[in-house]
C-alpha cells in the first residue's frame, strides 16, 4: 500500500471512531452483548472478517479517488494556493 492510501486509511479509521453512534454501539455491544434490546451474537471469525472487508473497501476508495483525480494532476492544480509562487 502507498503510504498515502495508508495515511488516508488511518484518517478514515478515526473519522469511524468518532461517531457517536458507532461508539455507542460498540460500548453497548461490548458491556452487554445487545444494541437497543437486540441480542448481538459473533462468532469468533466475524471481527476479522470485517476487518477485513472494510480494509478492502477502503482500498476501493482510495483506488478510485486515485484513478478519479491522480495525484500530478491535483498537486498542479493546487500549486495555485501556494502563496509563495
Amino acid at each position: 500500500m502507498h503510504e498515502e492510501a495508508h495515511d488516508i486509511t488511518v484518517q478514515m479509521d478515526m473519522l469511524c471512531a468518532r461517531n457517536d453512534s458507532l461508539g455507542k454501539f460498540h460500548t453497548s455491544s461490548d458491556n452487554d452483548q445487545q444494541y437497543k434490546d437486540v441480542d448481538i451474537v459473533k462468532k469468533d471469525d466475524d471481527e476479522e472478517t470485517f476487518n477485513n472487508m472494510r480494509r478492502q473497501f477502503s482500498q476501493s476508495l482510495i483506488d478510485n479517488f486515485e484513478q478519479c483525480f491522480p495525484a500530478a494532476d491535483f498537486l498542479q492544480t493546487a500549486s495555485c494556493l501556494n502563496s509563495k509562487v
